[in-house]
C-alpha cells in the first residue's frame, strides 16, 4: 500500500543534479534550518494527528489490537511520511519553492537553489541516447544544508525509498531477524523492483547513472523513520529518539531549531564526492565533459581550512563514502575507469600543484603547527621551516597562536628562527607576549628570541606583556634582558602602558627595575641578561607555566 501510495504522486523516472558544475564565486545558503522546519512541522501534524485517532478509537471502545496498531512506530512512520510527501513531493516543485522570492528574501546575496546553466548532463552526444531521456530533461537543482552541497532528488529519495526501506527493515525485524540482517534485506529488496532499484526506472534503466549519492539518502531515509520511535547510530553520534509516548499518543521531543533532521544529511548526498557508477557510454562522455570542469570543481572542494585537496586526499574521501560509517548501503564502482575528481582531475599529477601552499601561502607544515599537530608536523619534516605565508608568518608564528610550547620547541630545534619577523615586524616572541602565551614565550627566549626585538611601532614583547598585565612572561623578558626604558614610537615606555591598564603588580615590577633590570633580576634570583642570547632560563626562573 505504502510503495503504490509513493508512486502514484511520484515521477516515473529519476530526476538527475550533478554536483560538479557549481555557482564559482558565490556561496550557498544553508538551508539545514528551513528543512528542518519542514520536517518538524510535518512531524508534529502527523503526531497530532495520530493522537486524535487512537483518541477516537479508544472513545469508541475499538478493539485493543486495533488501538495498539494505532499506537504503533510503524503507523506514525507512515503518518510522517504521509506528511512529508505533501510538504516535498517532487523534487521540482521543491525547486520551485526554494527558487522564489520569498524564500531568497530570507537569504540576500546567497544561492538558495542552483541550477547551473550546462550541466554535465545537457551535453548533446548524451542527449543521443534517446533510451536516456530522464536524464536530458529532468533536472534536480543543488542546495546546501549543514555544510553539505546535494540535490534536491536526494530528498525525495530520501522521503519516499527511505519509507520503502523502513518498511522491509520493520517486516525483517519482526521476524526476529538482527539489526545488520534486516538493514541489509531492506536495502537490496529494492534491486529487483523495476521502479525503486537503481538498476531500474530510478537509475540506469532511464539515466544510464546508478547513484551511490541516491542509495546513501534511502539508507538515511530508514534510518530517519527508526530515529522517530528508537536511538539511532550516525557515525560515532547516538540520535535520541524524535517522539516519545505521551499517555496514548505521541510527543514530539526534538526541536525545531536543532540538527535533529540535519544529522542525517552526510556527504554521501554529494555526488561528486561520492562519485555514481555510469554505463559504458556515458562513462566515456562524462569523463571528457569532467576533464573541462576540473579547475572548478577542485577549487571547490577545499579542505576546511581552505587549501586545494590532492588527489589522495579525494581518494580517500571516496572510499570513506563508500560504506556508512562502515555499514553496506549498496555501493558499486566502475571496476576501471571512472568519472571521479581523483581519476580526472589528476591524470597528469597535478596533485604536486595542489600540494603545494593555499593561496595564502600555508603549506601543510603552517597549518599543522597552526593546529598544534605535534605528530602531525613531525611527518613533514624536513621541510622549509621558515616559508612565510601571506601576512609574512611563518609555521612558528602559527604554532605560537596554537599555543603548543611543544610545536614551538621542535620547531626552533629543527632550525626555525626565532627572530623572523612577520608584516609590521611582528616576531613569535612578540606575538606569544600579545597573546599571553607564557610557556611559549619561555620556550622561545631559551631558543635565543631577541626580548628587546621591536615592530614597526617600536613596540617590544615587554610593551605587549606590560599591556596584558602578564606578570609571569614579563618577569621572564627582565630576566632574559629586556630593556623597561624603550618607549615605542607613541612614547610611551611598558611601565606607562601598566599603570594606563590598572596593571597594579606589573607596574610594581617595572618600577623596581626602572633604575636597571639587574637589580630586578638579582632580587628574583637570576641575571639581568640571562649569560647572553640563548641560554635557557633557569627552571625556577618563572614559577607559573600557564
Amino acid at each position: 500500500m505504502l510503495l503504490a501510495g509513493a508512486l502514484s504522486g511520484w515521477p516515473a523516472g529519476a530526476n538527475e543534479s550533478e554536483q560538479y558544475s557549481l555557482p564559482l564565486g558565490r556561496d550557498f545558503a544553508d538551508l539545514g534550518p528551513h528543512l528542518s522546519k519542514i520536517v518538524h512541522a510535518a512531524i508534529t501534524d502527523a503526531a497530532v494527528r495520530t493522537g486524535d485517532e487512537i483518541a477516537d478509537a479508544i472513545a469508541n471502545g475499538e478493539s485493543p489490537h486495533r488501538i495498539a496498531e494505532l499506537q504503533s512506530a510503524s503507523y506514525i512512520a507512515d503518518k510522517v511520511w504521509g506528511y512529508l510527501f505533501v510538504g516535498i513531493p517532487t523534487n521540482e516543485l521543491f525547486d520551485l519553492a526554494l527558487a522564489s522570492p520569498p524564500v531568497k528574501a530570507r537569504y540576500p546575496g546567497l544561492v538558495t537553489m542552483y541550477r547551473p546553466p550546462a550541466s554535465i548532463y545537457d551535453d548533446p552526444l548524451l542527449a543521443l541516447d534517446i533510451t536516456k531521456a530522464v536524464r536530458t530533461f529532468f533536472r534536480a537543482g543543488s542546495i546546501s544544508a549543514g555544510g553539505v552541497v546535494f540535490g534536491t532528488d536526494k530528498l525525495v529519495h530520501f522521503i519516499n525509498v527511505g519509507r520503502i526501506y523502513h518498511v522491509q527493515y520493520e517486516a525483517r525485524m519482526s521476524r526476529g531477524e538482527s539489526e545488520q540482517t534486516a538493514g541489509r534485506a531492506a536495502i537490496y529488496s529494492t534491486l529487483s523492483n523495476p521502479f525503486t532499484s537503481e538498476y531500474g526506472l530510478l537509475g540506469t534503466l532511464s539515466t544510464g547513472i546508478y547513484s551511490n549519492g541516491d542509495l546513501a539518502a534511502n539508507y538515511a531515509g530508514m534510518l530517519f523513520y527508526r530515529n522517530l520511535a528508537e536511538p539511532v547510530q550516525i557515525g560515532a553520534r547516538t540520535l535520541p529518539p524524535i517522539l516519545e509516548r505521551d499517555g496514548a499518543g505521541w510527543r514530539v521531543v526534538a526541536r525545531p531549531e536543532s540538527d535533529f533532521f540535519t544529522a542525517f544529511i552526510t556527504p554521501h548526498w554529494n555526488e561528486a564526492l561520492n562519485p555514481n557508477r555510469y554505463a559504458g557510454y556515458t562513462m566515456g562522455r562524462l569523463q571528457a565533459l569532467l576533464a573541462e570542469r576540473c579547475a572548478d570543481a577542485v577549487d571547490w572542494y577545499r579542505d576546511p581550512q581552505g587549501r586545494r585537496r590532492t588527489r589522495a586526499q579525494f581518494e580517500s574521501i571516496e572510499r570513506e563514502l563508500s560504506t556508512y560509517f562502515g555499514a553496506d548501503y549498496g555501493y558499486q564502482s566502475n571496476s576501471g575507469r571512472k568519472v571521479t575528481i581523483a581519476s580526472v582531475c589528476f591524470a597528469d599529477g597535478s596533485d604536486e600543484q595542489a600540494a603545494a601552499a593555499d593561496d595564502l601561502g600555508r603549506s601543510d607544515l603552517w597549518w599543522a603547527a597552526r593546529r598544534g599537530d605535534l605528530e602531525g608536523l613531525r611527518q613533514l619534516l624536513p621541510a622549509d621551516l621558515d616559508a612565510a605565508d601571506a601576512d609574512g608568518e611563518t609555521p612558528l608564528h602559527a604554532a605560537v597562536r596554537s599555543g603548543n610550547a611543544d610545536v614551538v620547541i621542535e620547531l626552533v630545534a629543527g632550525g626555525a628562527d626565532p627572530n623572523r619577523a612577520a608584516y609590521y615586524g611582528v616576531t613569535p616572541l612578540l606575538l606569544a607576549a600579545a597573546h599571553g602565551q607564557t610557556e611559549v614565550g619561555v620556550a622561545l627566549l631559551r631558543a635565543g628570541a631577541d626580548p628587546n626585538g621591536r615592530d614597526h611601532f617600536g613596540r617590544t614583547p615587554l610593551h605587549a606583556s606590560a599591556k596584558r598585565g602578564d606578570a609571569e612572561l614579563l618577569r621572564a623578558l627582565l630576566l632574559q634582558g629586556a630593556q623597561p626604558q624603550l618607549a615605542d614610537d607613541g612614547g610611551a615606555t611598558p611601565l606607562e602602558l601598566a599603570v594606563r591598564g590598572r596593571k597594579d603588580a606589573v607596574a610594581k615590577m617595572l618600577r623596581a627595575g626602572s633604575g636597571g633590570a639587574t637589580n630586578l633580576a638579582a632580587a628574583g634570583g637570576g641575571t639581568a641578561s640571562g649569560g647572553g642570547e640563548g641560554e635557557p632560563l633557569q627552571e625556577d626562573d618563572v614559577s607559573d607555566r600557564h
